[in-house]
């Protein structure tokens, strides 16, 4: 079965490249596979994707190459895979069945602790202080349009914040969707939430 979604990734300097094998044998993997796979970055790679070369305009390069992707699909779905993380197996199934948004995911963290993100409001999400939803998680690309991600370090907390004010329908998948590698190097767990404008500038929104 085709799942009706891309799977997009964003590689760009010089750091990076190691991790695309076991990132494409993850995509690879999937039992439903997705319609197109995507790789946003700032020169040619080898990676078993569609590749969409183009140069940062963005502070935040990361954003910038995951909308630019994003207008370039055709998908009903897009679904964000840093290049250092690995999707589950049967990740994608039940999204064609799915009628809401934003299709919530957990994560498996460094394959020691297992996160499920808790059921909260719009209301909650919408204010809440600290980010509770996977970066790694599905969007119907008619509302990523209507929200497209910004140029943020915390870009994924902006997304769950911002489209919960504007009303987006969030349904929980129950399921681990993939495994995220945490280090000091990965945004959310080291040098960007050392700044705290960073949390401060999603918390303005």
């Amino acid at each position: 079965m085709v799942s009706d979604v891309t799977i997009i990734t964003a590689i760009y300097g010089d750091k990076y490249d190691e991790f695309i094998p076991g990132w494409q044998a993850s995509v690879g993997s999937l039992i439903d596979k997705p319609a197109r796979v995507m790789c946003g970055t700032d020169r040619p790679r080898d990676i078993d994707a569609e590749i969409l070369i183009s140069q940062s305009t963005f502070k935040w390069r990361s954003p910038y190459y995951w909308n630019y992707c994003a207008e370039r699909t055709d998908t009903e779905w897009i679904w964000i895979l840093d290049i250092d993380d690995r999707i589950r197996p049967d990740a994608t199934q039940g999204l064609n069945e799915q009628t809401c948004d934003i299709w919530l995911m957990g994560m498996s963290i460094n394959g020691r602790e297992d996160y499920y993100p808790p059921r909260l409001t719009n209301e909650q999400i919408g204010s809440a202080g600290h980010c509770y939803f996977c970066c790694s998680t599905p969007i119907r690309r008619s509302w990523w349009q209507r929200n497209p991600y910004r140029d943020l370090a915390f870009t994924d907390w902006a997304m769950w914040r911002t489209s919960a004010k504007l009303g987006a329908d969030f349904e929980w998948s129950n399921k681990i969707g993939y495994d995220y590698r945490h280090d000091f190097t990965n945004s959310m767990s080291g040098w960007a939430d050392a700044d705290d404008n960073n949390r401060l500038a999603v918390l303005a929104l």
